[in-house]
C-alpha cells in the first residue's frame, strides 16, 4: 500500500509529464536501492522511479545518457519520458524522479532458472558487452566494487558489531565474524594490484531482475542502468553468475556458452578477475551496512547467498575449477 504523501508526490510528478493517475500507484516488488512504482494514467501504464536521497545528480544523468546511447546502438531499453519542459529528470519535494513507459514482461527467477534460461541470459549479457565495447570510456567511472581498503572495511565491521549482536541472528553474527577474520588473516590484497586488467563500458548491474522478457521469449528491455561504469568484462560476468546463483553445473556452462555466442572474454583476464571478485566480495560490507545502519530491509534477503558465496570463493579448488570452466566456455 502506497502512503498518501507518496501518492501526492507521484501525482505532482506526473503533472509535469501531462499525465494524471487513474488508480492508486503500486510499489514494484523486489525494489532494493530505489523506490519504483507502477502507475496507471491517462497516458497508459508508466514506471515511476524515485531515486535514493543520497544519489548525486551526475550519476542519474549518466544513467539516462547510457540508456539513450544503448537505444541508439540497438540494445532494447525503456527510454525515460521527458517532462513538458523537455527534462528527463524531475525534482519534487527534495527528491529526484524519472518516468518511463511500463515494460510489459517478466524476468527469470533467481534460483529457478533452467539451463536454457541461463544460456539465453548469458547471450543477452554477451550482446550487451559486444555493443558497449564501442562506448567511449574516458568519462565513465570505474565500478566502485573494484576499489577497496582493508582497514576501512575492518572499521566498518567493528561499527556493525554491536548492531549485529543486538539485532542480528546467528547467521549475521557469523558473517561479520568470519569476514573480519578473513580480512585480518593476511590474505587480503590491495585493489591496486588489479588495476591493470583491461576495462570497457558495462551495464554495471547485470542480473536476471534487470532483463525483461516478453511473452514470445525475446528481450523486451534491459533496465536499471544506474551503475553504468567501466570494469573488466570478466568481472561483471563473475558478478552476474554469482548473484543469479549460476555457479553450479550445468547452469554455469550454459550461461557462458550463451555469452560466447555473442562475444568472448580475454583469457588473460580470467584468473585475475576471479581473484579480484573474491577480494572485492571479501571487503564488501554493502548489504550489512544497508540493513543494520541504513535501515533498508530489502538487503537482508541477500545474506544467505553472500555467506554461501564466500565459502565457495575462498576454496582454492573451486576457484581453479571456475577458471577452467570460464576458459573452456567463454574464451
Amino acid at each position: 500500500m502506497v502512503g498518501e504523501s507518496i501518492g501526492d508526490a507521484i501525482r505532482a510528478v506526473l503533472r509535469e509529464y501531462g499525465a494524471t493517475l487513474d488508480v492508486a500507484p503500486a510499489l514494484v516488488p523486489d525494489s532494493v536501492s530505489a523506490e519504483n512504482y507502477r502507475v496507471e494514467t491517462n497516458r497508459g501504464t508508466l514506471f515511476v522511479k524515485r531515486y535514493r536521497e543520497s544519489r548525486p545528480r551526475d550519476r542519474m544523468a549518466r544513467e539516462q545518457a547510457a540508456i539513450a546511447w544503448a537505444a541508439a546502438n540497438g540494445l532494447p531499453v525503456a527510454r525515460p519520458l521527458a517532462t513538458q519542459r523537455g527534462e528527463t529528470l524531475h525534482e519534487c519535494e527534495g527528491r529526484w524522479w524519472s518516468v518511463s513507459p511500463w515494460v510489459k514482461g517478466s524476468t527469470y527467477r533467481r534460483g529457478q532458472m533452467s539451463p536454457a534460461g541461463a544460456e539465453h541470459l548469458g547471450a543477452v549479457h554477451g550482446r550487451t558487452h559486444r555493443v558497449l565495447a564501442a562506448h567511449p570510456i574516458r568519462a565513465l567511472p570505474p565500478n566502485s566494487e573494484l576499489t577497496w581498503d582493508t582497514a576501512a572495511s575492518v572499521e566498518i565491521l567493528k561499527t556493525l558489531g554491536p548492531h549485529v549482536r543486538d539485532r542480528g541472528d546467528d547467521r549475521e553474527r557469523r558473517m561479520v565474524r568470519k569476514q573480519r577474520e578473513l580480512l585480518e588473516s593476511g590474505i587480503a590484497r590491495p585493489s591496486s594490484e588489479f588495476s591493470g586488467i583491461p576495462l570497457q563500458a558495462t551495464h554495471g548491474d547485470f542480473h536476471e531482475r534487470n532483463v525483461m522478457i516478453d511473452e514470445t521469449g525475446e528481450v523486451a528491455a534491459i533496465v536499471d542502468w544506474e551503475r553504468f561504469c567501466v570494469q573488466p568484462p570478466a568481472f561483471e560476468v563473475l558478478r552476474a553468475v554469482s548473484f543469479v546463483l549460476l555457479l553450479e553445473e550445468p547452469l554455469l556452462s550454459a550461461y557462458l556458452r550463451g555469452y560466447r555466442r555473442e562475444t568472448s572474454l580475454d583469457e588473460t583476464t580470467i584468473e585475475p578477475a576471479i581473484e579480484a571478485w573474491r577480494q572485492s566480495a571479501m571487503h564488501n560490507t554493502w548489504a550489512l551496512r544497508d540493513y543494520f545502519l541504513q535501515g533498508n530491509p530489502a538487503t537482508r534477503q541477500f545474506f544467505a547467498e553472500e555467506e554461501a558465496r564466500a565459502r565457495l570463493f575462498n576454496d582454492s579448488a573451486f576457484r581453479e575449477q571456475l577458471a577452467e570452466t570460464f576458459l573452456r566456455e567463454a574464451c
